[in-house]
């Protein structure tokens, strides 16, 4: 792969992260490179940016979500009546991972729906476990991102 064509990856999976995290509703402006995700992660994503996402999702709702995204269901719905207040970085952080990697899946497994079925289904190569479940800590992201690239390339998992 050469600098440009990794440029070129970068910048389309950060600009498919923003729009599932709700584009130039949240993002102002949209990031084009991790650095600028960054900086719009520090500096705090509109509460709005959780009622979008979770907007996208299917049969992945409720209680395994917001564990993955370090709030209670209770929170969540709390931020519907103040969708401007910025989320926390950690909280941010934490959204903008899920949505990279239900990204990823997507485009390893062809469909939304298939992503969000793999992410909950446990995985041998995680022990059993569930790679939602594993998300809460920073190794546990480790562990899921290292097994998302596996599967992207088609290595047995």
């Amino acid at each position: 792969m050469t600098f440009a064509q990794k440029d070129y990856s970068e910048a389309a999976e950060i600009s498919a992260v923003a729009d599932l995290l709700g584009g130039k509703d949240v993002f102002n402006p949209l990031p084009k490179s991790e650095l600028e995700a960054h900086q719009s992660l520090n500096k705090g994503l509109p509460r709005l940016a959780v009622r979008h996402f979770l907007s996208h999702l299917g049969e992945l709702r409720g209680e395994t979500v917001t564990h993955a995204l370090g709030m209670s269901l209770r929170t969540t719905q709390r931020h519907r009546d103040t969708p401007e207040k910025p989320l926390t970085q950690d909280q941010g952080s934490r959204i903008w991972v899920l949505a990279t990697i239900l990204n990823r899946l997507r485009q390893a497994l062809g469909t939304f729906d298939e992503a969000q079925r793999w992410i909950v289904t446990p995985a041998m190569a995680l022990n059993q476990m569930r790679p939602i479940d594993l998300l809460s800590t920073a190794p546990g992201r480790k562990m899921v991102d290292d097994l998302v690239t596996r599967v992207t390339y088609g290595v047995y998992t």
